[in-house]
């Protein structure tokens, strides 16, 4: 177990320090105004991800822990979920306009 825990310690540390060295990479390369506009492409899918899924990761989670539970049934139905879910994040997505 402990090896486990370290392993993805170690995991999560490693893609948090390229995360953070190819942050400070990038902004350097694209200056004061193009940090604005990456920042701004870089929020609205991870915003529209959290808003869309209405609870259904954290749920899953739960259901899946409950003594007794049918992982395959939990999974099938998050899943399907999940379609549902992006499609409708899909459409309601706006259309990007290029200047």
């Amino acid at each position: 177990m402990r090896a486990m825990i370290f392993r993805t310690l170690v995991t999560n540390s490693a893609v948090n320090a390229l995360g953070l060295i190819n942050a400070v990479l990038l902004s350097r390369w694209m200056g004061p105004v193009g940090r604005g506009e990456i920042a701004a492409a870089f929020l609205w899918p991870g915003l529209l991800i959290y808003l869309s899924s209405m609870g259904l990761i954290f749920s899953t989670m739960y259901f899946t822990s409950q003594p007794g539970s049918t992982p395959d049934v939990i999974l099938g139905n998050s899943m399907l979920l999940g379609l549902l879910l992006g499609g409708l994040a899909m459409a309601a997505q706006p259309e990007p306009h290029c200047d």
